[in-house]
């Protein structure tokens, strides 16, 4: 019986003219979204792999230069762009991906990948998960909303309860074709991507992720088919079986996932910049300068090495003093900087947790927030790499300050230079992003889809409900 109803109702949507438009309009879209978005991804990872190959020429054809002058002269490096941005790119259209790294600063990531304002992107940036996750829920709405309703008004239902078709049967029929739909769909376009992903040498991480991002989309399909023919299953006509789906449309992928981030903000609020500099500021000067040679700090650092080699002066150490100086006054400043953004990253953590945990509210919100996950391009992906960025950075500087301290005397040190060629022992920055290994907690919130699905299935199937609008 299930079988039946299924295939009647496909037989109907094949007739449907709305249906024969809107599907292959929305396959095209898919389509030219997709590539549009593949293209410019290619073309941003030649740009940045070409200023990464010429920020490398230049790092090595650098003259012989003073090693503090190397670590001012700093280098640049750049954040990959995941290979699954054009499905989902996450945060990639609001941050930086090139980073200056140079001594005795933590400098902030710069030069976005795309060139939006915030106008733009009030609907979300336009790709294939905001298609599939905001505009196919509208054309499900469009395509079922009287799935059920309609019947009941044409008094076919009734009809069709008294032959003796089963109430769960019908309804699974009708579910089970446009989740048909729904799936035909998915299929076309992940074998597109598949195709796009193939042309370049996906790891077996890639493949992960592509399809546990394959799996997510399904289910939060499923959930809008058992909810469109759910509510279409309890409305009395077609009219309000439309205008419920509307506002549940509005209220889950437009309202909620507006108040969720807003509500993370005001709770947990962050400093403004200037705020953030004054305070970052006041704890470097606390610290002590390491270019002022009478600084307390500094001077009593300078007791301290005095003691440990033993010696009455810095003209007797059997080491650069300057180098140590530098040294130590690269650890201060990193401190500094690592305690104020930690600080911040905390603050942030804060509101990640709360929006995870608000993300119930809304499947949108809470699939949203796990297709960014599984596409690399969320938060956590930038967090790691301004991460590894600056402990490359560190250990960079503190490398050159090695050389400044051995390799370096302390008289006449400012017109001394630093061969070229020591240079090339410093390797170039790979960023190692995070596996799906070490994210396993993505896999655990697509369960807390299934409550969602739970309930849509419930409300629909329920003969008692369906039975009070008949």
């Amino acid at each position: 019986m299930v079988r039946q109803i299924l295939l009647h109702e496909l037989r109907q949507q094949a007739r449907n003219k709305i249906f024969l438009i809107l599907l292959p309009l929305t396959l095209v879209l898919a389509v030219l979204i997709a590539l549009t978005h593949w293209k410019q991804q290619q073309s941003f990872s030649q740009s940045q792999q070409k200023w990464q190959e010429k920020n490398e020429e230049l790092w090595r054809s650098q003259p012989d230069r003073h090693p503090h002058r190397v670590a001012h002269y700093g280098s640049m490096v750049f954040k990959p762009v995941s290979p699954l941005n054009f499905i989902d790119a996450g945060v990639n259209p609001f941050v930086g991906n090139a980073l200056f790294l140079e001594a005795h600063r933590q400098n902030s990531s710069s030069i976005k990948q795309f060139q939006f304002g915030a106008s733009n992107l009030a609907l979300g940036y336009p790709s294939l998960a905001t298609l599939i996750l905001a505009l196919w829920p509208l054309v499900l709405i469009t395509l079922a909303y009287s799935t059920f309703s309609g019947e009941r008004e044409r008094g076919t239902l009734k009809m069709a309860l008294a032959l003796g078709v089963p109430w769960r049967a019908m309804f699974f029929g009708k579910a089970f074709a446009y989740s048909l739909i729904s799936m035909t769909l998915l299929v076309i376009l992940f074998g597109g991507v598949a195709f796009l992903l193939l042309q370049m040498a996906a790891s077996a991480d890639l493949w992960l992720r592509f399809g546990a991002l394959f799996f997510l989309y399904s289910i939060y399909c499923g959930i809008w088919v058992a909810a469109v023919v759910s509510v279409s299953a309890i409305s009395r006509t077609n009219q309000q079986s439309l205008w419920s789906l509307l506002c549940a449309w509005l209220l889950a992928v437009v309202l909620i996932p507006r108040f969720i981030p807003t509500i993370s903000q005001t709770l947990h609020p962050l400093p403004d910049r200037a705020t953030f500099d004054v305070a970052l500021a006041t704890t470097l000067e606390k610290l002590g300068n390491s270019h002022d040679p009478d600084d307390p700090h500094f001077s009593r650092f300078r007791e301290q090495v005095l003691q440990q080699y033993n010696v009455s002066s810095v003209e007797k150490l059997p080491v650069n003093w300057r180098g140590l100086v530098m040294a130590e006054g690269e650890r201060l400043t990193s401190v500094a900087f690592h305690t104020h953004y930690n600080e911040l990253h905390r603050q942030f953590a804060r509101q990640d947790s709360l929006r995870d945990k608000l993300a119930w509210l809304s499947p949108y919100a809470l699939v949203k927030l796990l297709s960014s996950r599984l596409a690399g391009t969320a938060a956590a992906d930038f967090y790691e790499f301004e991460r590894q960025a600056e402990t490359f950075r560190y250990d960079m500087i503190q490398k050159l300050n090695r050389h400044h301290t051995h390799d370096i005397r302390f008289e006449n040190d400012r017109q001394q230079k630093l061969d070229r060629h020591a240079l090339l022992d410093f390797s170039g920055f790979e960023f190692q992003p995070v596996s799906m290994a070490n994210n396993a907690r993505s896999g655990v919130f697509v369960l807390y889809l299934i409550p969602w699905l739970a309930l849509m299935l419930y409300l629909g199937s329920r003969r008692k409900l369906a039975r009070s609008v008949i």
